[in-house]
């Protein structure tokens, strides 16, 4: 049995989360309003915005692919076309399709093909993995796990000794 703690994550209001999202976009200096605060909650329904952590991972992705402008809109429509046919289906899918967008544009902006297998290699391990593991497991170049710990460096925790 294991006995790690359990984060009990409350649901936000909506006030909340358009709070949260002024603040995250404007501490990185990116503009907030007009047709871009329209786009993003047309992306973010009421109901997305309470869930914590689509709202975060909506949020990291936001602002990474706004500094690529001449990608972003390409990407907010692929958000936007998935996201659209998944509410239906529940926040939990949203959530699910929004990752899988994330690392389908870093595979394609990097080239590297192995960063969602090291991200499910990561999320079944139980105590996490060692760089060493990663490559031993995916046999992937080390400059490109490189790169994949510079993507992913906000979503993942690094352990040191």
């Amino acid at each position: 049995r294991y006995f790690w703690p359990t984060l009990e994550m409350q649901v936000f209001f909506q006030e909340d989360a358009e709070t949260v999202v002024k603040e995250y976009l404007g501490s990185r200096g990116q503009e907030f309003a007009g047709a871009v605060k329209e786009k993003f909650w047309q992306l973010c329904t009421p109901q997305l915005a309470t869930n914590a952590l689509f709202l975060s991972t909506l949020l990291h992705e936001w602002r990474l692919i706004d500094t690529v402008t001449w990608r972003h809109e390409k990407h907010i429509d692929k958000m936007e076309f998935t996201l659209s046919a998944s509410v239906e289906k529940g926040t939990t899918v949203c959530i699910a399709r929004l990752f899988n967008l994330m690392i389908d544009r870093w595979e394609e902006e990097h080239g590297e093909c192995a960063f969602g297998d090291i991200l499910s290699l990561v999320a079944i391990s139980r105590g996490g993995l060692t760089e060493g593991d990663i490559l031993a497991l995916t046999q992937i170049d080390p400059a490109a796990l490189a790169t994949f710990f510079h993507v992913a460096r906000e979503l993942i925790a690094s352990k040191s000794d």
